[in-house]
């Protein structure tokens, strides 16, 4: 079984620029389900957001006719003022 791991024993580049400053460990983990997955790994710490705006109801043109009009729901959705 090959997973295509390179070392820096691998890279000479590696090896020459940094001499002794890289390390790599692998561990394989199996989990029974995505949920015992999630369940060990989610940190539950809010860090951002994952938001996407778009319209399929608007054109381009449409939606740059009057940017102070369409600027309001953008900042509504995304959070700001």
């Amino acid at each position: 079984m090959s997973f295509g791991i390179e070392t820096t024993a691998d890279n000479p580049h590696i090896n020459n620029t940094w001499p002794g400053s890289f390390q790599i460990g692998v561990t394989f983990t199996s989990h029974t389900s995505f949920y015992k997955w999630y369940d060990e790994n989610y940190g539950g710490s809010p860090v951002g957001y994952e938001n996407v705006m778009g319209s399929r109801l608007s054109d381009a043109d449409a939606l740059a006719a009057n940017v102070t009009a369409t600027k309001l729901p953008f900042e509504q959705f995304a959070g700001g003022t």
